[in-house]
């Protein structure tokens, strides 16, 4: 008989609500450790619990833009998941801001009950100050020298092994790669971007034992940019 940690539930059962606990202990500590404000939207999609951390910015306009689609994000990505039990812990880990753009990047864990680990998740929201949606496409020129910078950036930032992820992917879609890069940041897409104070920020899909995605960051002097950015973009938090 299997022994239990709790009365009535067994082993399997016990690891997955310490690691539940685990998760809103680690969500108490990121609130704790945040100087700003910090909103946390919790909800229920099918059998899915969701934890969303989302930033509290001056202007509430954009502050509901930024939380309405990492809310849309997350259910939309949990819309085929049916049968078993689970959570998502979505928390935002960056915000780079100009005059007149804001770029938020979110990172999160996925998991569901009585699978081997959880899935690693990125995703990205960039608007202007009229709470505009803002594309990849709307700020970069994407053509074949943009590839060519990505890949030679994620050359020099990761190791040979984590490189050919990102170098396999490109080769694997040569004959799209183009149009797949276009529609970065679009629904449907699972290529994410974002600001820094001095690049692009690039997210690219992997394998799980890479850790699902890579992302890889582009210095903007060697992109071609479509509209003017201010160089010296300020930074409003950044936290790991």
């Amino acid at each position: 008989m299997e022994s239990t940690g709790f009365v009535g539930v067994s082993k399997k059962g016990h690891k997955f609500y310490r690691y539940v606990l685990l998760t809103i202990i680690i969500l108490i500590l990121l609130v704790i450790r945040v100087s700003e404000p910090l909103g946390i939207l919790t909800g229920q999609a099918l059998n899915i619990d969701y934890t969303i951390s989302y930033p509290i910015l001056s202007n509430a306009k954009l502050t509901r833009a930024i939380k309405e689609d990492a809310l849309q994000f997350t259910n939309k990505f949990l819309g085929d998941e049916l049968s078993r039990k689970g959570g998502l812990d979505f928390r935002y880990t960056n915000i780079y801001e100009t005059d007149n753009i804001i770029s938020v990047s979110f990172e999160g864990l996925y998991y569901l009950e009585n699978t081997a680990h959880p899935t690693n998740l990125f995703y990205t929201i960039t608007i202007d100050n009229a709470c505009r949606k803002m594309i990849l496409a709307d700020y970069v020129k994407i053509d074949d020298d943009f590839v060519a910078v990505l890949l030679q950036e994620a050359y020099a930032q990761h190791s040979l092994e984590f490189y050919s992820q990102i170098y396999d992917w490109v080769l694997e879609h040569d004959e799209t790669i183009i149009a797949l890069f276009n529609k970065c940041d679009q629904e449907g897409s699972y290529l994410y971007s974002y600001l820094t104070h001095d690049s692009v920020g690039i997210s690219i899909p992997v394998h799980h034992a890479y850790g699902d995605y890579i992302v890889t960051e582009i210095p903007l002097e060697k992109v071609s940019l479509l509209i003017d950015i201010k160089r010296d973009l300020k930074l409003v938090k950044i936290f790991s």
